[in-house]
């Protein structure tokens, strides 16, 4: 999600030398994960994945259009192409190729990894990204036979937003930005009925964006987070995904975007930092075990957006 902002910003060593170590590591142990530990072992927390896979070929991709570290990306890809072909095809053990859908029966992290869902939005968005950026980057694609913009729209498109996944009747923040952020969904139209439903559950305030209006019951997949963290993936705003929910602002609702940010500049003058997650009141995250982080990297997201505000 950082690699736009990082490039954006000058920092193309960093993109490309954490490219490179990634990969590296990753064909080695032959996966692909969602963290790499201190030890360089791949390892996923808690379960694989969804969006591994998906991100990995995006930054990449990223890196090779940009003109400073063109020719290193391009090496990447080519020492690595086979090994990125064989992790797309293992990835299509979690479709239903019948319907080109996310097995509804998996157990995968994804933006909400402590919530159980069916098949969920996100997941699928990941899939098509996954799609999309196999074919820019001209690696054999399996899943290029399914249409996911017409998946989404058939199974999640309610008439006035996406739903969080296969069963579900509530407003979610992460399935109404990720059609959109992913490239999957281009329709202006769409995207303002979309945002119309994140704004009536007020999930954009007082800042972006809140996973839900309130807390869903019965959703919580791992009892360890619930004890440490409760609430921590209910109505919380999470500032990666405010980033992104940010991105879909620029690109369709451009002139909304200046007084977003200006409520994310508050926060971090507040705050001195740039925290990782806030109460539903916009107050920093804490709980008996536990306190956000802070200094995150998505912080170069927001530079980055600032920069595009100016531009606009």
């Amino acid at each position: 999600m950082c690699v736009e902002g990082l490039l954006s910003e000058g920092h193309e060593k960093y993109v490309i030398n954490t490219l490179s170590h990634a990969l590296k590591i990753f064909k080695k142990h032959n996966i692909i994960t969602t963290t790499i530990n201190s030890n360089g072992i791949p390892r996923n927390f808690f379960d694989p994945g969804v969006d591994s896979l998906p991100f990995l070929l995006r930054a990449l991709r990223l890196a090779i259009e940009n003109p400073k570290i063109k020719s290193i990306a391009r090496n990447l890809r080519k020492e690595y192409k086979e090994f990125l072909e064989k992790q797309i095809l293992l990835f299509l053990q979690w479709i239903d190729i019948e319907t080109g859908l996310v097995k509804s029966n998996l157990k995968l992290s994804t933006m909400k990894d402590h919530c159980n869902r069916l098949s969920s939005c996100y997941s699928n968005c990941m899939s098509g990204m996954l799609s999309n950026e196999a074919d820019k980057l001209k690696l054999t694609n399996p899943l290029g036979r399914f249409d996911y913009k017409a998946i989404l729209i058939e199974n999640f498109y309610n008439g006035y937003y996406f739903d969080d996944d296969m069963c579900s009747d509530y407003i979610s923040g992460d399935a109404n930005v990720f059609p959109f952020y992913c490239d999957i969904i281009d329709d202006p139209i769409l995207f303002k009925s979309c945002l119309r439903a994140i704004q009536q559950d007020e999930l954009d305030s007082p800042f972006p964006l809140r996973y839900t209006k309130e807390k869903i019951e019965n959703r919580e997949n791992n009892i360890l987070p619930m004890i440490v963290a409760p609430g921590y993936e209910d109505n919380t705003i999470w500032v990666h995904l405010g980033m992104c929910f940010l991105y879909t602002i620029a690109k369709f609702e451009p002139k909304m975007l200046d007084e977003y940010l200006v409520a994310y500049t508050t926060t971090i003058v507040r705050h001195k930092n740039f925290l990782e997650v806030f109460n539903s009141n916009g107050t920093p995250y804490t709980s008996f075990f536990y306190v956000a982080d802070d200094s995150m990297s998505w912080a170069v997201m927001y530079l980055h957006l600032k920069e595009i505000n100016k531009s606009l």
